[in-house]
């Protein structure tokens, strides 16, 4: 396919509360599911076999935080204190994924705010051990995305983003959401992801050059795009 072509999305206009924003959040959990993007992050980070054990936790672009629930149930539990942030521009976590964080000994933070706003009080927060980034990167352009990995280098050891691949299967399969239960703004905005993800080494690229850190980007599952930093000393 060619370059990547970026444009607006749907679910990104729509306030957290609308009915379709609703219905497209639980799409988007369903497609989750069946791209494995829980599963890629396990595999890859190596939470539930105990290869990390991140105690200071960053999701970007975190909409209803299921995902990072997910991904941080399959830790051990800890006595030492533990806290999760998650950055949103229209945040939807409900009670119940707050609440059973916190039961597992999460202190949560909702942040309710543009990303590259956050970014210039985030210096507030001790450093965190990882940053989650799932569908979100995306939504940028490619100086977007410099700016955001220079943002998270400063105050993260590590990132893993998981993204859509840009290839014709993907696309394929796009156009197809609806056969698994998908609403309208979704079968528009799948599209227009696959359309803006990426390939190869495009986000290595992007990178910022730091002989401190080592990076890692592959294609993942059928239609997933995978990319992993982080300070070698960590």
């Amino acid at each position: 396919m060619r370059g990547r072509r970026i444009e607006a999305e749907i679910l990104d206009s729509l306030p957290a509360d609308d009915p379709q924003a609703v219905r497209s959040r639980r799409d988007l959990r369903r497609l989750n599911s069946l791209m494995r993007h829980a599963a890629i992050f396990d595999d890859q980070v190596g939470l539930s076999r105990g290869g990390f054990v991140p105690k200071r936790v960053l999701e970007l672009g975190a909409g209803d935080g299921w995902l990072l629930y997910k991904l941080l149930s399959r830790l051990p539990r800890s006595e030492a204190p533990r806290e999760v942030v998650m950055v949103d521009r229209h945040p939807s976590v409900s009670t119940g994924v707050i609440g059973a964080l916190e039961s597992e000994g999460w202190k949560v933070t909702i942040e309710a705010s543009d990303l590259f706003e956050w970014f210039e009080g985030a210096d507030r927060y001790e450093r965190f051990d990882c940053c989650f980034v799932n569908l979100l990167l995306h939504h940028f352009r490619d100086s977007q995305i410099q700016a955001l990995f220079r943002s998270v280098q400063r105050i993260a050891r590590s990132l893993a983003a998981c993204e859509p691949r840009r290839s014709r299967r993907a696309l394929l399969a796009s156009h197809c959401v609806g056969l698994v239960g998908c609403g309208d703004v979704t079968r528009n905005d799948a599209v227009i992801s696959v359309r803006a993800g990426f390939v190869e080494n495009e986000l290595t690229r992007l990178w910022p050059r730091d002989r401190d850190w080592t990076v890692q980007e592959r294609p993942m599952g059928l239609f997933s795009h995978y990319f992993w930093a982080k300070q070698i000393d960590l």
